[in-house]
């Protein structure tokens, strides 16, 4: 969530991006990042060597669903905020140090009828690392008031099992989408590139260094060229929310986006937070997003973030999945 979100008014029903996060420094993970699993050593595996991991992507929607037929009743609140890790980011206009369902709770309340709302939530995609620990997913979250109104919205996660083998999120973000129908799963080519297309196991902490290098890298040609930084950095399976109600999917829908001439040099963003799954194909960073150049194009708002979830690519290098 990147560019389409900057004009976003940062409420606590459209929140993706906010301000630096405290410093923070556990197992070797940098300053503001969120605790990775214990790191091991080993060389890369071909897919071709990794049985398909169904087992734990099927377990991982039925978490999802559980925790959406609960958004349907009562209220949305409660289900959404006890999904978070102790260490899990809602990604808002908020410091990236506040992390825990608590917090996610308290964003969430800044909005007085939240807790009398519901919710349909719903999965366009998800899919699993090669180790079946770690996750991400990304479709619509409406949010649907008392009187009936009700408020499009999309969201990103990224997931992680805990120690008892819950599902839980390690990083979310919602935000305000077009209203209009929702597509209600991913095109079929698309699905059938789902699945590491090479994994390994290695230093988690050297992993999340690699993802950082590449988000860095990619805000750098954004400078050069937005349509063209989108298009290099997106998997071939890669999706972006598109000007309307749905999503974009694949490299070239991705760069018709940006066709045209730029409003101005893009947005310029800094990782601060992220972390890798520790069969080393998955990971996540996020971070404040600002002007490039001031006075030239549109302006972030204040406590603006971006959250971008990477897979590693079968020649090693690291490109996006959902943006």
């Amino acid at each position: 969530m990147r560019v389409l979100l900057l004009a976003v008014v940062l409420t606590a029903l459209s929140t993706c991006r906010a301000t630096p996060s405290a410093t923070r420094r556990s197992r070797g993970i940098p300053s503001g990042g969120i605790e990775a699993p214990p790191p091991g050593r080993s060389r890369f595996l071909d897919s071709s060597a990794l049985a398909p991991n169904d087992s734990a992507r099927a377990e991982l929607a039925r978490a999802f669903r559980a925790a959406a037929a609960r958004m349907t009743t009562g209220e949305f609140v409660t289900p959404l905020a006890s999904l978070f890790a102790p260490t899990g980011v809602y990604i808002n206009s908020d410091p990236l140090s506040s992390r825990g369902p608590a917090a996610a709770r308290a964003w969430l309340e800044r909005d007085s009828l939240n807790p009398r709302s519901t919710a349909r939530w719903t999965i366009v995609r998800h899919d699993v690392s090669a180790d079946g620990r770690d996750g991400y997913s990304y479709g619509y979250l409406d949010v649907i008031r008392p009187n009936g109104d009700t408020l499009p919205g999309k969201y990103h996660a990224y997931w992680r099992r805990n120690a008892s083998g819950s599902w839980q999120l390690l990083a979310f973000s919602r935000g305000r989408r077009v209203a209009g129908p929702m597509a209600q799963a991913a095109p079929e080519w698309l699905r059938d590139s789902a699945g590491p297309t090479r994994a390994a196991t290695s230093d988690t902490l050297m992993v999340l260094r690699e993802i950082m290098e590449t988000e860095r890298a990619f805000a750098n040609d954004v400078g050069a060229g937005v349509q063209s930084a989108f298009m290099k950095y997106a998997a071939p399976d890669g999706a972006k929310m598109d000007r309307g109600p749905g999503y974009s999917f694949g490299r070239t829908a991705i760069g018709e986006l940006f066709a045209g001439p730029a409003p101005g040099p893009g947005p310029f963003w800094t990782p601060e937070v992220g972390s890798a799954a520790a069969s080393g194909d998955l990971g996540f960073t996020t971070g404040p997003v600002s002007a490039r150049r001031p006075g030239e194009g549109p302006s972030p708002p204040p406590g603006a973030k971006y959250f971008t979830i990477w897979r590693r690519m079968p020649g090693g290098e690291w490109r996006y999945v959902i943006d």
